[in-house]
């Protein structure tokens, strides 16, 4: 192992969950003798509850579902608790983001309900199988790529990516400016003219496929000095092609899915080995083009960034100071407006992918999806296109099917995270899989509980589709690859 290199699996990593209890015990009971700090202390049992899967495993799995489930619910109702708590910023910042003039008290039962939803999901993760199954699908059989179909599919992904990213300017602003750069697109006031080109925005997307290809083609083979060169070259033309399209559209997400990506690949396919101090600048340059995309931001709260006031706690700041992710306010919010602003809707907003998929375009009138809903209904948007707020998993299972919603939805969210890693775990030293696994699976524990159910799976399966066509085609059926044995997984 070379210094640069930094393994996260040895020794070190076992007494972890330990020491997190040791320094939750404290907290959780704080609220008994100061009932100011009862959200610190139910969120020090929720983070608790979520500890409990670490404790039977040998080895921590820093990019397992659960624990990017985990660093979900850390931020969004820990830190988050903390926050609200003592008034970090300022009184006024939290009342405008998260008590919108209510008390704080406001948040109990609300809080409660997460921790129902969190126990039932810790529950469900640990009733899952521990045995996984064999997968007879090619690209789980092989990853063995064809170097002709290799190149010929990611000069066609990145065309079609091109492409999309000229009919989309072409159809929002025209032309590229520094007036219109980094800017919400498609806002209307009016249903039948708001139109947010989805399918466009898919179609530059594909540049995401192509430079996970090129990643792994460069970090798993061993190839000669020109040609790697040339795999690094495409690598930052269709990271550029990204990374800007995200800025341009105002997704600041896309920044941090553009790192997760890279890191996690790495971290795979490098026995879970990573040059660290790389990381640590990729991560400070995506944190500090988010504050900076979030000061662009029309009506947003922070101030515009600079770096003649750089401060590093700032730069969280858009990321603790929202309602994105699982979040006790928003669900407090949405549980308050049943059924006077949101009628209770029976399963209704988890079939709505039957049509979110149709272009609005095809379909002016198409209903608006639950994040549109909420935000309108609820937190008070007048405006299609901005202010939508994704009610996350616990908060829609409630406005669905009540408290048995959470109990039922939660446990079978949880059970689904231990399907994922006990079939991943078996075949994490394909190169296939760990694509598939760092787009589309790892993270589906947060999405869900972030936003809304059918939202997050259209985003899943407008991924998960073209990278799968994509596997099939460059990989070759010609290579044994024998599976790995399987021990049970904690």
């Amino acid at each position: 192992m070379t210094s640069e290199h930094i393994s996260l699996t040895k020794s070190g990593t076992h007494w972890a969950p330990a020491v997190g209890f040791v320094f939750l015990a404290p907290l959780m009971f704080v609220g008994i003798f100061e009932p100011s700090f009862f959200l610190i202390s139910l969120s020090a049992v929720i983070m608790g509850i979520v500890t409990v899967p670490f404790l039977r495993t040998r080895q921590i799995d820093w990019f397992s579902p659960w624990n990017w489930m985990f660093y979900g619910v850390f931020i969004g109702v820990f830190v988050r608790a903390i926050y609200i708590t003592f008034d970090i910023p300022d009184s006024d910042r939290i009342n405008d983001i998260f008590l919108l003039g209510r008390s704080k008290d406001f948040l109990l039962v609300p809080m409660l309900m997460l921790l129902i939803g969190m126990g039932m999901m810790t529950f469900g993760y640990l009733a899952g199988p521990g045995v996984s199954r064999k997968i007879s699908y090619k690209i789980f059989q092989s990853d063995n790529w064809a170097e002709k179909r290799f190149w010929v599919v990611v000069i066609v992904l990145q065309l079609l990516s091109f492409i999309g990213l000229y009919l989309y300017i072409k159809n929002t602003t025209g032309q590229i400016s520094m007036d219109n750069i980094s800017r919400y697109r498609g806002l209307s006031t009016d249903l039948g003219e708001y139109k947010v080109y989805g399918y466009l925005r898919w179609l530059v997307n594909l540049s995401d496929i192509a430079y996970c290809l090129l990643l792994v083609k460069m970090v798993s083979e061993r190839r000669v000095y020109f040609k790697k060169i040339t795999a690094f070259l495409a690598f930052v033309i269709s990271s550029t092609t990204s990374l800007f399209f995200y800025f341009f559209v105002q997704t600041r997400g896309g920044f941090a899915v553009w790192l997760l990506n890279i890191v996690v690949i790495i971290y795979y396919l490098r026995n879970k080995k990573f040059p660290l101090f790389k990381f640590a600048i990729l991560f400070l340059f995506v944190l500090i083009s988010v504050r900076y995309m979030t000061g662009l931001r029309a009506g947003n709260r922070f101030d515009q960034f600079s770096m003649s006031d750089f401060n590093v706690i700032h730069l969280f700041e858009p990321v603790i100071l929202g309602l994105n992710g699982i979040d006790v306010s928003k669900t407090a919010h949405i549980m308050a407006a049943i059924p006077e602003y949101l009628d209770y809707q029976y399963g209704a907003t988890l079939f709505r992918i039957v049509y979110l998929w149709i272009p609005r375009q095809l379909w002016p009138a198409k209903p608006v999806n639950v994040d549109t809903t909420v935000g309108m209904a609820v937190f008070g948007a007048e405006t299609y296109g901005t202010g939508a707020v994704p009610p996350g998993l616990i908060a829609e299972m409630y406005w669905n099917f009540w408290i048995p919603g959470i109990i039922v939805g939660c446990f079978a969210a949880g059970y689904l995270l231990k399907i994922i890693y006990t079939q991943f775990k078996r075949y994490d030293t394909n190169r296939n899989v760990v694509i598939l696994y760092a787009t589309c699976f790892m993270s589906i524990g947060g999405g869900l509980l972030g936003s809304g159910f059918s939202s997050e799976l259209l985003g899943f399966l407008m991924t998960f589709l073209p990278v799968v066509i994509v596997l099939n085609i460059i990989t070759k059926r010609n290579k044994y690859m024998p599976d790995k044995f399987m021990a049970p997984v904690g």
